[in-house]
């Protein structure tokens, strides 16, 4: 059978967004975001000015390989450091140029609509999304897909 080039722009993948509970216990929600699909050289360069894959490689170890608890080490670390230090509007016009939408979220009132507002709204409200949304989308472009979906 012939390899087949695919046509679609975009894809769904689940992104596991750590949060700490009032007990100070670690839980994970699920959130499925569609992004875009980027082409080899665009791919290229959004990984030139990703800066954060060894930011999160140095919390996945302070955290003793919990992944969880490394996007929540980030997290808190960006927080505290001028360098992280971005507002939510800039993490998420950062990732409009990565995502075309999500499924599922909501707040009291219902379904939240996919928009900038939304999303800027969301990274107030989860700080380690920013990271896991992105670490999600490295995942599902560097071949991790496979093996977290396993």
């Amino acid at each position: 059978m012939a390899f087949v080039i695919e046509k679609t722009r975009d894809f769904r993948y689940p992104v596991s967004i750590p949060r700490i509970d009032e007990r100070g216990n670690i839980t994970t929600n699920k959130v499925m975001f569609r992004f875009k699909k980027l082409d080899a050289d665009e791919l290229l360069d959004y990984e030139k000015d990703d800066m954060d894959l060894s930011r999160f490689s140095e919390a996945f170890a302070r955290a003793g390989g919990d992944r969880d608890l490394a996007m929540i080490l980030l997290a808190s670390d960006e927080q505290s450091t001028e360098r992280g230090s971005r507002r939510a509007t800039d993490k998420a016009a950062e990732l409009m140029g990565i995502l075309i939408g999500w499924e599922d979220v909501a707040d009291a009132d219902g379904p939240i609509e996919f928009d900038a507002d939304n999303l800027v709204r969301f990274l107030r409200s989860e700080p380690p999304a920013y990271q896991a949304i992105k670490q999600a989308f490295r995942d599902a472009n560097s071949g991790g897909a496979k093996a977290k979906n396993s």
